[in-house]
């Protein structure tokens, strides 16, 4: 971009992403210093895109504005909507002029949040619990910012923090200067999105896992956000007692069918324990690459220090069937947590399998 550009002094009018969840506040951020207006989706995409008539509308209105041609892109996408009422379709046209304002707003909040101890950390947890995210299951660990900063004013004592959340969704309802959205009926409901997410995810093993990645982008040096979220994390963490033996975790697939396509897979793991008298809870979910939860199991169990929960890897195993979906990439993923149900505030460790193709299973 910078090349392109010649470093940011010969700006692009509009900069545009037909592509699943680029309409958050990182990648605007990093566009900003090269266009002046973006055009992106807080959500996934259908798979045909955008519908690029809008081109032919340019071509006979040469001279239209950014923000007319932003807002027709915008238009034309959500429109298929109207004949396929199954999947969602959301567009954002943001204006990346204002993006210094709604920056500097979300630093204040984010320290003055810090500020507040532990009574702000427990409104951020519920405003992170709650706030509309940006799809169902693993796809993304985003969030609608909008959302997320009005459930914080709404939860929040501390005059400075309600102060300041009311400045940032003013200057959101600013620089989100363009929203058109339709919720699909099998897809996610974008009622409370905004067309701007912020990544947030929900507890700190999966923080951990992109926190090199997240502290590079340019974003980083711009707002206190990390540095919230790693506080945060730190003051609900409790300590770990449980693990799993990462040496032990082992997986493959199958062909149970034996038609040469694997359609299964496995997974075994040992579980220690640093206290005795240990209640855990165990979760495996399967997800789809789209990020859609397919299948899962829960376990509860009690360890001890001279004791290992041992799962063979034949004890564990999803079989892709019709019911679950078409032939595709399939991940697994596992929680686990002290107490006796899912819980992210003890949560103790947390593991995934890579993605695996898997074809029907036909038996």
């Amino acid at each position: 971009m910078s090349s392109i550009t010649n470093e940011g002094s010969d700006k692009l009018d509009v900069i545009g992403f037909d592509a699943c969840l680029m309409s958050t506040i990182e990648v605007a951020q990093s566009m900003a210093p090269y266009a002046d207006y973006m055009v992106a989706s807080e959500v996934t995409e259908p798979g045909t895109g955008w519908d690029y008539n809008f081109l032919s509308y340019l071509k006979q209105n040469p001279n239209m504005n950014p923000v007319e041609l932003g807002k027709k892109i915008v238009k034309t996408f959500v429109a298929q909507g109207s004949s396929n009422t199954e999947q969602t379709f959301m567009l954002s046209l943001l204006n990346l002029m204002e993006m210094n304002s709604v920056l500097s707003d979300l630093d204040a909040l984010s320290v003055s949040i810090q500020n507040g101890g532990s009574d702000e950390y427990g409104v951020f947890q519920e405003a992170l619990q709650y706030a509309q995210p940006v799809q169902e299951g693993l796809s993304s660990e985003a969030r609608d910012l909008y959302d997320f900063v009005k459930r914080i004013k709404a939860g929040t004592m501390d005059d400075t923090v309600k102060q300041e959340a009311a400045d940032l969704l003013s200057a959101l309802d600013t620089f989100i200067l363009y929203l058109e959205k339709r919720s699909g009926y099998q897809d996610i409901n974008v009622d409370n999105a905004h067309g701007l997410s912020i990544y947030s995810p929900e507890f700190m093993l999966t923080y951990q896992y992109e926190e090199d990645k997240y502290t590079d982008l340019t974003f980083d040096d711009e707002t206190e956000w990390d540095e919230l979220l790693e506080d945060y994390y730190s003051e609900i963490t409790v300590d770990q007692v449980i693990y799993f033996v990462e040496e032990s975790l082992i997986y493959d697939t199958h062909d149970l069918d034996f038609d040469g396509w694997d359609d299964t897979i496995s997974i075994g793991f040992e579980i220690e324990s640093l206290e005795d008298e240990v209640d855990g809870y165990l979760g495996i979910d399967v997800y789809d690459v789209e990020g859609y939860l397919i299948d899962y199991v829960e376990y509860t169990f009690m360890i001890n220090t001279t004791e290992i929960v041992y799962m063979e890897q034949g004890d564990l195993v999803f079989v892709l069937e019709e019911t679950d979906g078409e032939a595709g990439y399939y991940i697994m993923v596992l929680y686990l947590c002290t107490g006796e149900e899912w819980n992210p505030a003890t949560i103790q460790d947390y593991a995934e399998t890579d993605y695996e193709w898997l074809e029907v299973y036909y038996g």
